[in-house]
């Protein structure tokens, strides 16, 4: 995220309005503190940005136009828009990923019991069952989520949260 965008939202979600300075010190400061993402960051945006491209982890492919030469402000808007896509693609979509193989094999398991899937939320799954199922469906989904998540992330614990609730709410 860049300075603009990350003092609005900050100004949102907090209300308060630090200056352009702040921002730009909380960056630098994220960047010292995370090196490694920084330098993979940078990695992924260049390399995604010279080949016009980005794969994720579980092999999606992901092209993007060459920016155009009509002017330099226009051409550099483009190559900035790239290497902030190629700078969100593999995370975002390895999310989605997990959760559509999680989904898959949930349905196996849980449509069978009657056990139905009623909404999906960005990373989150609502399903709908019996009162005296609830504590053994949350134990199968979080299982199941997991295991999703575990076959690309080996060097990180993959934990999902299970809530059971009567309603759903963010």
């Amino acid at each position: 995220m860049g300075k603009r965008s990350l003092k609005e939202k900050l100004k949102l979600e907090t209300g308060i309005d630090y200056t352009e300075d702040e921002v730009a010190k909380f960056i630098e400061d994220f960047k010292n503190l995370y090196p490694d993402v920084t330098n993979y960051l940078k990695t992924i945006s260049q390399k995604g940005f010279n080949r016009l491209e980005v794969r994720t982890e579980a092999g999606r492919l992901f092209k993007f136009d060459k920016p155009s030469a009509e002017s330099e402000e226009k051409y550099n808007a483009q190559k900035s828009g790239i290497e902030r896509e190629c700078k969100n693609l593999p995370v975002q979509s390895l999310c989605a990923d997990i959760l559509k193989i999680a989904m898959g094999n949930l349905f196996l398991i849980l449509e069978p019991r009657g056990v139905k899937l009623v909404n999906c939320v960005h990373d989150e799954l609502v399903f709908e069952c019996k009162t005296e199922e609830t504590e053994e469906v949350a134990a199968i989904v979080k299982t199941e989520m997991e295991k999703a998540g575990e076959l690309f992330l080996t060097d990180l614990p993959c934990i999902a949260e299970v809530t059971i609730s009567d309603t759903w709410e963010k």
